[in-house]
């Protein structure tokens, strides 16, 4: 599942706050963040990011880690645990080089 989907079910079912204030992404949304822990919240108006929003605290507990891959948190540490015993390299591999043809491209039409 991809982030902005979770947090779409986040919202659906009132598991995230919304804060339409406008805020400071550098002191203000880390104070309320750290007040507002462990409840995920989303920043709707963020202070010089108008096309942005920014969420936080949405993997603050082991519950909420386990909701995102819809499993229990007796079953969180193995899942984990498999994925990394089990992981595959040749896909980090092409991940890393499609990161760098990525930056290539970027380079290229910076010259331009």
């Amino acid at each position: 599942m991809y982030f902005r989907e979770y947090l779409n079910e986040l919202k659906k079912s009132g598991k995230i706050t919304s804060i339409k204030k406008e805020v400071s992404i550098d002191i203000e949304a880390a104070a309320v963040l750290k007040a507002a822990e462990p409840t995920p919240l989303l920043f709707e108006n963020v202070k010089g990011y108008s096309d942005f929003q920014v969420s936080g605290n949405v993997f603050c507990t082991k519950e909420s880690i386990a909701d995102y891959f819809k499993i229990t948190t007796a079953d969180l540490i193995p899942k984990l645990t498999a994925a990394i015993d089990n992981r595959n390299p040749r896909k980090s591999a092409v991940r890393h080089v499609k990161k760098l043809l990525w930056m290539e491209l970027i380079w290229i039409n910076f010259q331009y």
